[in-house]
């Protein structure tokens, strides 16, 4: 998908993560990579960037994007719903990308 390529590049040439971001689908499907772009934007604490963690355990996922979703919409004004998550964890292809390029707005 075009979309998700052009995300994936963004983010490649854009941002240091902790690790690469290859296929999009599966690389932010858990949401800690989506937590670090906020933090590397000045969007999430450092406090709730400690609270992130690059597991797939489903306790941790829920987690993870419970920080995304309060940041970004009290930082950035953008609501996710419950729907988008769903789709980004079970890796529907385009919906991290949708969200990605919603943030990349902001950048």
């Amino acid at each position: 998908m075009a979309m998700s390529r052009l995300a994936a590049e963004w983010i490649r040439n854009t941002f240091t993560l902790p690790r690469r971001c290859e296929v999009i689908e599966s690389d932010l499907s858990n949401g800690y990579l989506f937590l670090s772009i906020l933090s590397q934007l000045g969007k999430l604490s450092d406090e709730d960037m400690e609270r992130a963690s690059d597991e797939t355990d489903p306790d941790v996922v829920l987690s993870n994007f419970g920080l995304l979703a309060r940041s970004l919409s009290s930082k950035l004004n953008i609501k996710i719903k419950q729907s988008d998550v769903a789709n980004i964890v079970s890796e529907t292809p385009g919906a991290a990308a949708a969200l990605v390029m919603k943030m990349k707005r902001w950048y």
